[in-house]
C-alpha cells in the first residue's frame, strides 16, 4: 500500500461508481433513492436499461423490468427488478428462502442474489430472473387476462401442471393457529388485563 492508502480518513459518505441509466420507457421517472439501489444492484456494468415497469400487485413496490449492459456493448439477460420498503424486502427474500425456493418448478423465476440495500435510505431491491412468454416480451397478469379468451383455462393448462404438485395438490395435514397468523399480521387493537 502506498502511503496515501494508508493514510487517508475513512468517508462516512458512501460513493457508488457510476452507471448510466437508459429508460426505454418515456415517462418513467424514480427518485434518487431507487437510482442509488439500482446503480448498486447492477455493480460491475456500464449500463443498464429499464425497459418497462410492471403494473399490478398489492404493494407500492416499483416492479421493472431491466436489461444490464457490459461496457463492450453487449448485453446481458433481462431481469425484473423490485424496489421497496427495506423491510419488505428483506421480509421477502426471508420468505422466499423458507417457503418457496425449494418448492419451484424448474422453469420459473428465481432470487439471483441476496437483496440490495442502501444506508441513506429505506429502500432496498431484489432481482429475480426473467421468465418471458413465447413472444419474449414482458407481460404481467393483468395484460395477459386482456389477450385472453379464457384466463382460467390458461391458468388450469400452462400453470397448474407446473406448481400443482407442491403447492395445490398438498395433502399433508396442517393445523392452522389463527392466535400465531393473526397476531403477527394483524397487532391488537385493544389488550384487556
Amino acid at each position: 500500500l502506498s502511503g496515501d492508502a494508508r493514510t487517508k480518513a475513512s468517508s462516512s459518505k458512501q460513493t457508488q461508481p457510476y452507471i448510466k441509466i437508459d429508460f426505454g420507457q418515456d415517462g418513467l421517472a424514480l427518485p434518487e433513492p431507487a437510482l442509488f439501489i439500482l446503480r448498486r444492484m447492477f455493480y460491475g456494468y456500464s449500463q443498464i436499461r429499464v425497459d418497462r415497469r410492471l403494473t399490478g400487485g398489492y404493494t407500492s413496490a416499483v416492479i421493472l423490468v431491466v436489461t444490464p449492459i457490459q461496457a463492450d456493448g453487449m448485453e446481458d439477460a433481462a431481469v425484473v427488478v423490485k424496489i421497496d420498503s427495506a423491510d419488505m424486502i428483506l421480509d421477502e427474500a426471508q420468505r422466499y428462502e423458507t417457503h418457496v425456493k425449494s418448492s419451484l418448478p424448474p422453469l420459473t423465476a428465481r432470487l439471483e442474489d441476496k437483496p440490495t440495500t442502501s444506508e441513506t435510505s429505506d429502500l432496498a431491491g431484489l432481482k429475480y430472473t426473467f421468465i418471458a412468454g413465447m413472444n419474449r416480451s414482458a407481460q404481467d397478469l393483468r395484460e395477459a387476462a386482456q389477450d385472453l379468451d379464457n384466463l382460467g383455462e390458461w391458468l388450469r393448462r400452462e400453470l397448474y401442471p407446473y406448481f400443482g404438485k407442491t403447492w395445490w395438490k398438498q395433502n399433508r395435514p396442517y393445523r392452522f393457529q389463527v392466535w400465531t397468523e393473526y397476531d403477527w399480521l394483524l397487532p391488537p387493537l385493544l389488550t384487556l388485563d
